[in-house]
């Protein structure tokens, strides 16, 4: 299987929650329309979490596909705009993976 995943965790500060889901939710349809190389890009809310936590789960047709997505000018606006207005209580945790054992939503074994 030849596609990439990243996960992405992200800590925005309390105060500037909102100001972080706006321009998520930007990014995400931003992706989906700019990108077809982008399969998968969901953000995730960590349930009971005391601080903020987000989780972004992304799949990519390929490592090199998901390259390209961090090269993106959308990308590269993103995350100025997050460094600009100071939108992160710690730096983010970034793991690009590949699937080695499960199963998907088809329920088809890898």
């Amino acid at each position: 299987m030849s596609e990439t995943h990243i996960v992405a965790f992200l800590y925005p500060k309390s105060d500037k929650v909102d100001r972080f889901r706006e321009l998520m939710k930007t990014m995400c349809r931003t992706v989906h329309e700019k990108e077809d190389y982008t399969l998968r890009y969901l953000m995730t809310e960590k349930l009971d979490a005391k601080e903020p936590e987000y989780i972004m789960i992304e799949t990519y047709q390929s490592k090199d596909a998901a390259k390209k997505h961090g090269g993106e000018p959308h990308f590269k606006e993103l995350f100025g705009a997050f460094e600009k207005e100071g939108l992160f209580a710690k730096p983010a945790y970034i793991a690009m993976c590949k699937s080695v054992e499960g199963f998907d939503r088809n329920r088809s074994l890898l």
